[in-house]
């Protein structure tokens, strides 16, 4: 039964990321979703694609629903940015296609708040259980990123870049895991009349 269940995951998962996460499928996992960490970089680019500035160590985490292809994210500023904190938040993950992935979140800069804020990028698997993150021109204009429709960088655009490592699952899981699956199999006795 466990079995058949990580096969499928793996089938799920070369659906929902393309055919390179198949190498990640091996990986311990309780149910569709998969965690990463992510470390890496935020850059602000100009409308004309010029670096505005950028964020070196950032860092945060992610979750995907290998069945939906739906997944959140957090992310961790290092640095401020021209002077102020800079947050992103209510960030959530849809698979656009094999390999690619589509973020769309808040950005907040000092007392501006909830800009909104969209990224396409590509998970390129470079171990098995690694993969480099890269954003994509979604807009097509020539720049990686989506131009921001408002606020203070309207015209801008953010980018991300760097890696997300699968987040293995620990060993207790899996024996609470197996635990409840022997529950569920055992039966109550039958009276006898």
């Amino acid at each position: 039964m466990i079995s058949m269940k990580k096969t499928a995951l793996a089938a799920a998962m070369v659906m929902s990321l393309g055919t390179g996460v198949a190498q990640a499928a091996h990986v311990p996992v309780v149910g569709p979703v998969v965690q990463f960490s992510y470390a890496g970089t935020f850059t602000m680019l100009d409308p004309g694609g010029g670096f505005v500035g950028s964020d070196p160590a950032l860092v945060g985490s992610m979750d995907m629903d290998m069945g939906t292809g739906a997944g959140h994210a957090s992310m961790y500023p290092s640095t401020t940015f021209f002077g102020y904190t800079w947050t992103a938040h209510g960030i959530t993950l849809a698979a656009t296609g094999p390999g690619t992935v589509m973020a769309t979140m808040l950005f907040d800069w000092g007392v501006t708040a909830n800009i909104p804020v969209t990224a396409d990028f590509s998970m390129t698997p470079i171990g098995p259980k690694t993969f480099t993150i890269t954003t994509l021109d979604g807009d097509f204009d020539g720049i990686p990123g989506n131009a921001m429709c408002c606020g203070p960088f309207a015209g801008f655009n953010a980018t991300f870049g760097g890696t997300a490592t699968i987040v293995p699952v620990p060993a207790a899981v899996w024996l609470l895991g197996s635990g409840l699956l022997g529950l569920v199999g055992r039966r109550a006795p039958k009276k006898s009349a």
